[in-house]
């Protein structure tokens, strides 16, 4: 989930932006506005966690992306990839922080010891306050060895592809964790527009063997549970329900980008995803309270706004709208900052 050039960018792949806006604006705007608009507890809706199969996209693109970027020394990549991960985050945690220090939630002398203990919850994966970032401890280890598994993804072989594929499944299967559960779509993803060393149909039989070795042992469906962290059950339903739906998914993207206003839409979810993913947990908290607040108010004369049927598709269209906004007020924002620099540097 990095900061991307616009969708019309000659040098990046259309598709490929395409198929990020959405699966940025399929967690934003669906998944998460869930919780919010109709209080569904994705611990006990078993079926409801089946929609839970999104995550794995994003590593795929990941690796997709990083095919077509040009290559440069593992220097030169790695100070952009910090730049482009911890310079939002860190803005987000002087934001967070100082609304907290306004509101009372903390002292000033309680400030650093919060801000120092924010920063290892996250650098370890295990955030227990902003617990929608629990996935930047593991994609910037993903990244650190994004290059390695490019140059090995040269070298293998169906029958190595094969092999790896198996061994990273066992090792899944013997110890759940986000580092081997999200390689393995992020290596995928390398062989985006390339000739690629398995075969689907191969790929889905795995899949549902894992699937019902898994189940003969006792995993639960619930997606949710099996997602943090990924087990070999999320993994192999996840591959299976993209390998199966990814040509009516693709479909579906492409022809609903062509809606001029969807598009727009797409694009700043594509542009800013990573930004518009650290603040969207609190933008949607709030719409949903003057969503309900708005409801309740008006009970005695438009009851059917506190039904679920209207207020889950309100607050999930006022939260992706109000995103977007976001997005594209982050773009000004840097717009400006660029100007300014570039202004002083000429004097």
């Amino acid at each position: 989930m990095t900061t991307t050039k616009h969708l019309d960018t000659p040098t990046r792949d259309h598709h490929l932006d395409i198929y990020r806006g959405c699966a940025m604006i399929y967690i934003v705007s669906i998944i998460h506005t869930l919780t919010a608009s109709i209080g569904l507890d994705w611990y006990t809706h078993h079926h409801a966690t089946l929609l839970l199969f999104v995550m794995p996209v994003i590593f795929y693109i990941s690796g997709a992306a990083y095919t077509l970027s040009p290559k440069k020394s593992y220097t030169r990549y790695l100070c952009g990839r910090i730049r482009r991960i911890f310079t939002p985050l860190i803005v987000y945690i002087a934001i967070y922080l100082t609304y907290n220090l306004i509101a009372g939630h903390i002292t000033l002398s309680q400030l650093p010891h919060t801000a120092l203990r924010l920063c290892i919850e996250i650098a370890t994966g295990k955030p227990t306050q902003l617990t929608h970032l629990w996935f930047i401890h593991t994609y910037i280890i993903i990244a650190l060895l994004l290059p390695i598994l490019h140059q090995l993804s040269f070298l293998l072989n169906h029958i190595a592809a094969y092999l790896l594929l198996i061994a990273s499944m066992i090792v899944l299967y013997l110890y759940p964790n986000y580092i081997i559960g999200y390689l393995i779509p992020t290596f995928a993803g390398l062989y985006y527009k390339r000739n690629k060393p398995y075969h689907p149909l191969v790929i889905i039989t795995l899949m549902v063997a894992a699937t019902l070795l898994c189940l003969h042992q006792g995993y639960t469906w619930n997606m949710q549970v099996n997602k943090f962290p990924p087990t070999l059950l999320y993994i192999a339903y996840t591959t299976t329900i993209l390998l199966l739906l990814s040509k009516p998914l693709t479909w579906l993207c492409r022809h609903i980008a062509r809606i001029p206003i969807i598009q727009c839409l797409i694009t700043q979810y594509a542009t800013h995803g990573y930004t518009i993913y650290l603040y969207h947990i609190h933008i949607i908290a709030l719409i949903a309270t003057a969503y309900h607040w708005l409801a309740q108010s008006l009970s005695a004369q438009l009851p059917f706004l506190a039904t679920s049927w209207c207020a889950a598709p309100a607050i999930s269209i006022a939260t992706l709208l109000a995103m977007a906004t976001v997005g594209k007020a982050t773009e000004y924002i840097r717009t400006y900052i660029t100007r300014i620099t570039t202004a002083m540097q000429g004097k």
